[in-house]
C-alpha cells in the first residue's frame, strides 16, 4: 500500500506499510515520510495489518509537522 499526500504547494508525504518478521509472527510498520526532506515524520507498529496504525502514523505526522490549514 502506498499513498502520497500533498501537504502544501511544495511538500508531499508518502505513506506506506511494511512487515517485519519476528519469531512469533509479524510486526506491521506504518510510516509517513516527508518526500522533500527525506525524513520519517510519523510511524506506528501493530501485530495485525489493520488500518489504525496507518491512521496513527498520519495523525502523528500532522501533530509534529503542522501542515497548512485545510490540507
Amino acid at each position: 500500500m502506498c499513498l502520497v499526500l500533498k501537504v502544501n504547494r511544495s511538500a508531499y508525504y508518502d505513506c506506506d506499510i511494511t512487515y517485519i518478521p519476528k519469531d512469533e509472527g509479524w510486526l506491521y510498520l506504518a510510516a509517513v515520510e516527508d518526500l522533500f526532506h527525506k525524513k520519517v515524520v510519523g510511524w506506528a507498529l501493530d501485530s495485525r495489518m489493520i488500518k489504525q496504525p496507518t491512521i496513527d502514523a498520519i495523525e502523528q505526522a500532522i501533530i509534529k509537522e503542522k501542515p497548512a490549514q485545510g490540507l
